[in-house]
């Protein structure tokens, strides 16, 4: 049985996140299944997320007028989400989302239709993804680089948001994964960032 979500998403919103979580994303072609994002929805919610093993993005939007479930996430093909980004549109534009374990088919208010097809790849568990904890011995560092993506993603937010919502930082332990995230009532992103090892 086909399981079917119908809804409908601020266009400017879902742009911004989807290019939010690009930086994120497992950018070469040796690992498919992380080239691409992986779809669920929860209560009104849709989440999208994106890896690279080091870095992982989750990113929330409010779904309007949802209607159906999906039993279990779908993982999509990651340019055909990125060219949804490229849409044009005017400020408060509305995309029609349908989405099934086949992919995403969005519409525009122009009625420009537009498929995400989903890939036959195991996505990761992403949740368990980054480890809890490490060795009380080990030194670690963080990456200059990945802490300037992680920026970018915000900031990309901020923008569509019209707002300076400032990104919170939580140290999940001292040699945990570091929690960066912004929670806004229509957009939500949790960057988890695991902190590079030194050899002793």
């Amino acid at each position: 049985m086909t399981t079917i979500v119908n809804a409908k998403v601020n266009t400017e919103h879902l742009k911004s996140l989807i290019k939010s979580l690009d930086e994120f994303r497992h950018q070469k072609d040796d690992l498919r299944m992380l080239n691409g994002f992986f779809i669920e929805t929860e209560e009104n919610h849709l989440v999208i997320v994106s890896t690279d093993r080091y870095r992982l993005g989750i990113g929330k939007i409010v779904l309007e007028k949802k209607t159906g479930n999906l039993e279990k996430g779908v993982l999509v093909d990651g340019k055909s989400l990125i060219a949804i980004s490229k849409i044009k549109n005017q400020k408060g534009d509305i995309l029609d989302l349908n989405i099934t374990e086949k992919g995403i088919i969005v519409t525009d208010s122009g009625l420009n239709v537009y498929q995400v097809p989903a890939i036959e790849e195991n996505f990761p568990k992403y949740k368990s993804l980054l480890p809890t904890e490490y060795q009380g011995t080990e030194k670690i560092a963080w990456n200059p680089q990945y802490l300037s993506e992680i920026g970018k993603g915000f900031a990309i937010l901020n923008k569509a948001l019209g707002t300076e919502t400032p990104m919170k930082v939580s140290f999940n332990g001292e040699l945990k994964p570091t929690i960066f995230s912004m929670d806004e009532q229509k957009l939500a992103l949790q960057v988890l960032l695991m902190p590079m090892k030194i050899a002793s």
